[in-house]
C-alpha cells in the first residue's frame, strides 16, 4: 500500500514517464495476486451471488479490476517489444506512444481506486451543508461550496452531482443545502470534506466592504443499501428507535404545496441524530430518503470511532464558528489550505470553481486523513 500511494503522489505531479507504465504493472500486480483468493472465493459462490447485493458487487469489482489489469499488461508488453524496433516509422512510433499514454492513464485510475479500502468508499453519498457563523456572508458561502461540488462533478463522466435539497438564507445563499452524488467510489472520494470550512473575503454584504470571515459546515453520508444492512444484520432501525414527524412541504406554490404532510422529519432518540426531506411529493418516498440518510449517518459514527470516543465526539462536536476549521479559502490573498493534508493552493477561484478540487481531494486520499 506504501508503495501505492507514492505511485499515487508521482500522478498528482503530471505525467509518469512512458517507461515507468512496467513499473506501475509491477506494483499493481502485487494487488491484483492479493485480491486473487477472495476473487477465486467468490467465483465458487457465483449461483447464489445474485442473493447478494454486497458480494455481488464486491465480485464484479474485483473481476473487473484483475481483467483490466491482464488486458493492459499484455497489450503493453507488445507495445513496448514494438517500440525496440529501429525501423519503426514516424506514424507507428506517434501509435505506440499515444497507447502507451492511455494505458498510463487506465493505470493511474487503477492505483487511485485500489487506495479506497473501506467497506463503503464505493457507495453513492450525500452531502450535506449548512451555514454557521457569519450572517448573510456563511449564507452564501455555503452556495459557493455547494456549487462547487456540482461544477467538480460535472468536469467529468464519472460522477453526477445533483441538488437534492436547501432551504435558501433570506438574502442570499442557502442556510442548509444537501447534494446526492452518484458514481463508484463517490463517499471514498468525498468522506474527507466532512467538517468546518472558513471563508475570508472582502464581504458584499455591507457597505464598506470590510473583510470578514464566514463558515460553513460539511457532511459526507455514504448512502447505505437496506438490503445490505439487512444481510449484515448489525443496524437495522427499529420502529421503537425513531421518532417520525410530518409537515407540510414549502415550495413556490402549485396544486401540490402545502396541502398535504408529505415532509418528513426522523429524528434517532438516542444519538438526537435528525434528518429531514421535503424533495420528493410522496411522503412514503420523503421517509425513504430520511431512513436511508440516517442510516448513513449511524454507519458514519460507527466506522469512525469506538462507543467511547463517539460519545465524546457527539458531546463535543465542532462549533461552525471560529478555531475548528480544517480548510480555509482566503480570497483576498487567493490561498486555500487544507490542515487534513497540508494541501496549498494559490489559486482559490480555481478550488471554488471545483477546476482544482480534485487535486484536494486526491492529496486528502492518499494522506487517508479523516
Amino acid at each position: 500500500m506504501n508503495t501505492l500511494k507514492t505511485l499515487a503522489r508521482c500522478s498528482t505531479k503530471g505525467a509518469v514517464h512512458l517507461s515507468t507504465v512496467s513499473a506501475q504493472l509491477e506494483t499493481l500486480k502485487t494487488s491484483i495476486l492479493f485480491d486473487t483468493p477472495r476473487r477465486l472465493e467468490l467465483a465458487e459462490k457465483a449461483a447464489s451471488l445474485w442473493k447478494s447485493r454486497r458480494l455481488a458487487k464486491e465480485y464484479a469489482l474485483l473481476t473487473k479490476r484483475h481483467d483490466t489489469f491482464h488486458r493492459i499488461e499484455t497489450e503493453t508488453s507488445d507495445l513496448l517489444e514494438l517500440q525496440q524496433f529501429e525501423n519503426n516509422t514516424n506514424t507507428e512510433k506517434s501509435w505506440i506512444k499515444e497507447q502507451l499514454q492511455q494505458h498510463e492513464k487506465e493505470l493511474e485510475t487503477m492505483v487511485h481506486s485500489i487506495l479506497f479500502t473501506d467497506t463503503l468508499d464505493h457507495n453513492n453519498c450525500y452531502i450535506e451543508l449548512s451555514a454557521g457563523a457569519g450572517g448573510d456572508d456563511a449564507m452564501d458561502f455555503t452556495q459557493m461550496l455547494t456549487e462547487m461540488y456540482i461544477h467538480w462533478g460535472s468536469k467529468g463522466e464519472q460522477f453526477k452531482v445533483t441538488l437534492h435539497d436547501c432551504r435558501p438564507g433570506d438574502i442570499a445563499g442557502y442556510r442548509k443545502a444537501r447534494l446526492y452524488v452518484a458514481g463508484d467510489q463517490s463517499y471514498g472520494w468525498l468522506k474527507h470534506e466532512t467538517g468546518i470550512h472558513r471563508l475570508i473575503r472582502n464581504s458584499p454584504f455591507n457597505k464598506t466592504n470590510t473583510r470578514e470571515t464566514s463558515f460553513a459546515r460539511v457532511e459526507c453520508i455514504p448512502q447505505v443499501d437496506e438490503e445490505e444492512e439487512k444481510e449484515n444484520q448489525t443496524m437495522l432501525l427499529a420502529p421503537n428507535d425513531v421518532e417520525i414527524q410530518t409537515y407540510k412541504s414549502g415550495g413556490a406554490g402549485g396544486q401540490h404545496a402545502n396541502k398535504t404532510d408529505s415532509a418528513v422529519r426522523m429524528v434517532h432518540k438516542t444519538t438526537g441524530i435528525t434528518v429531514t426531506s421535503s424533495k420528493e411529493r410522496s411522503q412514503h418516498a420523503n421517509r425513504r430518503i430520511c431512513r436511508n440518510i440516517l442510516l448513513g449517518k449511524l454507519k458514519n459514527r460507527a466506522i469512525t470511532a469506538t462507543l467511547a470516543e463517539k460519545q465524546m465526539k457527539y458531546d463535543n462536536y465542532e462549533d461552525n464558528a471560529f478555531g475548528f476549521h480544517f480548510r480555509s479559502y482566503h480570497l483576498i490573498t487567493g490561498v486555500v489550505k487544507d490542515k487534513k493534508s497540508s494541501y496549498v493552493s494559490t489559486n482559490a477561484s480555481k478550488v471554488l470553481q471545483g477546476d482544482e478540487l480534485q487535486q484536494v481531494l486526491l492529496k486528502n486520499v492518499i494522506g487517508g486523513a479523516y
